[in-house]
């Protein structure tokens, strides 16, 4: 427990998990949310937040279930992209005294440059020797294919570094379906949109539950507020919003805890329910 630069311990029951810290993306807010311009404008100013920029955090998830040790999402890796400000992971895993040959398994919500370049480095070795990863097959078909490119505006290297960090695991890849049960107490949900095959995950633990979210949402105000309006990002937007939908109505209904990958630093909080959309309570760094 305790407030680090870096890294957060939790438990989610018997489960110990540690969000780790890859930095921000520096990015504008304008072009990524489907609403009114002004109503969007308006949430901002009303929780005191940029009407221009977005400083979208990247928080990583390491979870310590049995004898694995499981991360999720790996961050920017070595590109300097989108402002420069993210790529820490292994900075982080440092500090919390995570070695990154003891990772036993990757999980990827999806294969985005800041959510899978971090499993190789500058020279496209692997970062997690002894791992293995698990992915949709069809997100790793469509990023080889160069499919789930089509609905987004990509820097031209994106396909090749994203094969290539792929590639450096093909071999014993897990290709996930919805409703896998990845090891006692971590299952996968599927929630396409944002890409082909976008995966949410759900730990529990003693009653205590975490829905982990990657990318079904991104703005912890907005999108909550609002969950019909698309993210103008997604490969598929309509698709995304009724996957957005239905992992927010499922965590809200179990009133669990909820991560967000892209939700301030660390991530962590619980949704209420107000009328058709929800608010965000982040939980507090002490407990």
């Amino acid at each position: 427990m305790g407030l680090n630069p870096g890294f957060h311990h939790f438990r989610i029951g018997q489960i110990r998990a540690t969000v780790l810290y890859d930095g921000w993306l520096d990015h504008p807010l304008d072009g990524f949310l489907g609403g009114p311009r002004d109503e969007i404008a308006r949430f901002q100013r009303d929780h005191f937040l940029s009407e221009t920029r977005w400083p979208m955090d990247e928080n990583c998830l390491f979870v310590q279930i049995g004898d694995q040790n499981i991360l999720i999402d790996t961050g920017l890796g070595a590109r300097r992209w989108f402002g420069g400000h993210g790529g820490r992971l292994q900075e982080s895993m440092a500090e919390a005294g995570i070695d990154p040959a003891s990772v036993t398994l990757v999980l990827l919500t999806h294969a985005d440059t800041d959510h899978a370049f971090g499993l190789v480095d500058a020279q496209g070795r692997r970062v997690f020797p002894q791992a293995r990863i698990a992915v949709s097959k069809l997100e790793y078909e469509h990023w080889v294919d160069g499919i789930a490119l089509d609905g987004k505006r990509p820097n031209p290297e994106w396909r090749s570094v994203t094969m290539r960090a792929l590639a450096a695991y093909r071999e014993g890849a897990i290709w996930l379906q919805d409703g896998d049960r990845i090891v006692p107490g971590l299952t996968a949900i599927a929630t396409p949109g944002h890409s082909p095959g976008h995966f949410a995950f759900r730990l529990e633990s003693e009653g205590d539950i975490l829905y982990v979210l990657g990318d079904a949402v991104h703005h912890q105000v907005i999108e909550l507020a609002r969950p019909d309006w698309p993210f103008l990002w997604d490969f598929d937007p309509d698709l995304g919003v009724r996957s957005k939908r239905k992992i927010l109505a499922m965590a809200a209904a179990e009133g669990a805890l909820c991560h967000g990958f892209h939700f301030p630093w660390p991530g962590l909080g619980r949704l209420r329910r107000d009328g058709q959309g929800y608010v965000w309570v982040p939980r507090p760094l002490t407990l």
